[in-house]
C-alpha cells in the first residue's frame, strides 16, 4: 500500500487554490483537499450477544487465535492472512478490508450487509 507524508498544505490568498507540499520535490495545486482519514470518529462497537462463542479457541483453528477487532485496529494484510474472515458492514472501510482480506490470503472472507452482496471464498 503505498503511502504519502503531507508536512504542509497551505492556502494560496491569490488564487483559490491549495498548495500541497509532499515528500521532496513534490509539490500539488489543488482547488480542493478531502481529508478522509476517519481518525477523528469515536468507533461504533456493537455489542454481539453470542460473540464470545465465535471468539473460542477451536481444534479446527489450526493455531490461529481467534479475535473480533474494529477496522480502526486494522494495520497490516498479515493480520488476515490464513484465516477465515467475516467483515460485519459492506460501506467502503468494509469492502476495502474485505479486498485486503482475500488480497491477503484469508481462507475464505464472508461480508454481512443489510443489503446482501454475497460470499466470496
Amino acid at each position: 500500500m503505498e503511502q504519502w507524508l503531507v508536512p504542509l498544505v497551505k492556502s494560496r490568498p491569490t488564487a483559490h487554490h491549495l498548495l500541497l507540499s509532499l515528500q521532496a520535490p513534490d509539490t500539488i495545486h489543488v482547488s480542493y483537499l478531502a481529508i478522509c482519514t476517519g481518525l477523528h470518529v469515536t468507533p461504533s462497537i456493537p455489542q454481539i450477544p453470542g460473540i464470545e462463542h465465535v471468539l473460542k479457541k477451536h481444534d479446527t483453528d489450526n493455531g490461529v487465535v481467534p479475535q473480533a477487532f474494529h477496522s480502526v485496529d486494522y494495520k497490516l494484510r498479515s493480520q488476515l492472512s490464513g484465516r477465515r474472515v467475516m467483515v460485519l458492514g459492506t460501506g467502503e472501510t468494509g469492502m476495502d478490508i474485505a479486498y485486503e482480506a482475500a488480497k491477503a490470503g484469508a481462507k475464505e472472507v464472508v461480508l454481512c450487509s443489510r443489503a446482501g452482496y454475497g460470499r466470496m471464498t
